[in-house]
């Protein structure tokens, strides 16, 4: 049987985030049924080129450079699907013009709410936002939600209005959810409910064996912003004071001062801010701890850092928000917040500690998921019957 070729196209951001982790890790997995060609482009790779500033900015809503590499692309091979994770910012909708001229089965991979909203996260100041959720994408240029820049937020509108323009959100051949709520979110931005099929990530890495030493500390890992709710998380520490405890805040961006001035300001000696830690060099912290929380206040589209939690037999803390809590089963792997408040987070906290003896069967519990529900023979499962009904695979 001939295998497939795709055309795996991804758009870096100027950091390494968890859609990139993703896309990598699919790369890998679906080499195993299919010839995939990646074709990546980076905000960096923009940022660094030898055009003006001008010319870069017109770049956002068409990239000649990219245009110029993807047709290349298509000239060398023929492809029988394309498989597209994220344009934004830098390869610009030319991506979706030439897509929609193939006569081929295009797959949409929707990791955020970019379609209906310019910071892709529904989320503004500390409170959620569905104002451009529609396609008018002036409330976000009004309150600069991208980048904190009204001419960056005049872009980004330009570009996704663009987008819009061209009906990408209703044009292509399927469309891939992370999440029951994500798929509920984005049918009211406007994308097919029968074009839309919910396949969970996954986690490349054998679970962890259990620690037998005893972990009392608690870990969040990840980026440092308001919409991830790490104040909200500093608040509720700070209302229970647990003693012969750390929380470890493992990660960095824009929130970092404001983190360090209230931890200083309220002398929480407990509280551990230690900035970015590779993957690789993690172990020494995750060793420690028992226990991981993810405080969310936005509409997280999945959550890996529970999968990641579970990985090291660690139960998780997690708020209502988004997937987070089609994750966890309260009691068993984790326990779910009531609300995403300094309150709600401290009261879920609370009770963690009171059942500390069963972190690690919990853990165990989540790793059982680990190597069922969400690995990678489960993601390929799901991913090939979307390619059997596209006829990419016979």
């Amino acid at each position: 049987m001939n295998r497939p070729r795709i055309l795996h196209i991804f758009s870096r951001y100027g950091e390494v985030g968890g859609e990139e982790v993703c896309f990598n890790a699919f790369t890998g997995t679906l080499n195993s049924i299919a010839d995939i060609t990646p074709f990546v482009y980076s905000t960096s790779e923009l940022l660094h080129s030898p055009h003006g500033k001008w010319t870069k900015m017109r770049y956002m809503l068409h990239n000649r450079d990219v245009e110029k590499k993807l047709r290349q692309c298509l000239h060398e091979r023929d492809y029988d699907a394309w498989i597209i994770h994220n344009t934004f910012p830098a390869m610009s909708p030319c991506v979706y013009e030439l897509a929609l001229q193939q006569a081929v089965p295009i797959i949409h991979y929707m990791h955020n709410y970019r379609a209906g909203c310019l910071n892709g996260v529904f989320h503004r100041g500390d409170s959620p936002c569905f104002s451009c959720n529609q396609g008018n994408y002036l409330p976000g240029v009004l309150h600069r939600c991208w980048r904190g820049s009204a001419t960056a937020s005049m872009l980004a509108a330009a570009a996704l209005s663009k987008t819009r323009r061209m009906e990408v959100w209703n044009r292509l051949s399927r469309y891939i959810a992370v999440s029951r709520r994500q798929k509920e979110l984005l049918v009211q931005s406007g994308i097919p409910e029968d074009r839309l099929k919910v396949i969970p990530h996954y986690i490349r890495e054998s679970p962890l064996p259990v620690p037998t030493q005893s972990r009392r500390d608690v870990l969040y890992t990840g980026r440092l912003t308001r919409e991830k709710g790490v104040l909200q998380l500093l608040q509720a520490w700070k209302t229970l004071s647990p003693e012969n405890r750390t929380l470890y805040v493992m990660g960095d961006g824009p929130l970092r001062r404001e983190l360090e001035n209230y931890i200083a300001a309220h002398r929480l000696r407990s509280v551990c801010l230690t900035g970015f830690v590779p993957h690789e060099k993690q172990g020494s912290i995750r060793s420690s701890c028992g226990l991981s929380v993810a405080p969310s206040l936005w509409e997280e589209t999945f959550g890996m850092v529970v999968l990641e939690s579970w990985l090291h037999a660690s139960p998780i803390v997690v708020s209502p928000c988004g997937g987070l809590p089609e994750l966890v089963t309260h009691g068993q792997n984790g326990w779910i917040a009531e609300e995403p408040s300094p309150d709600g987070l401290a009261k879920a906290l609370n009770t963690a500690f009171t059942e500390e003896e069963r972190w690690p069967v919990m853990g165990m519990h989540g790793q059982s998921l680990l190597s069922t529900r969400y690995s990678s023979s489960a993601w390929l499962q799901s991913i090939s019957e979307v390619f059997k009904e596209l006829s990419i695979l016979h």
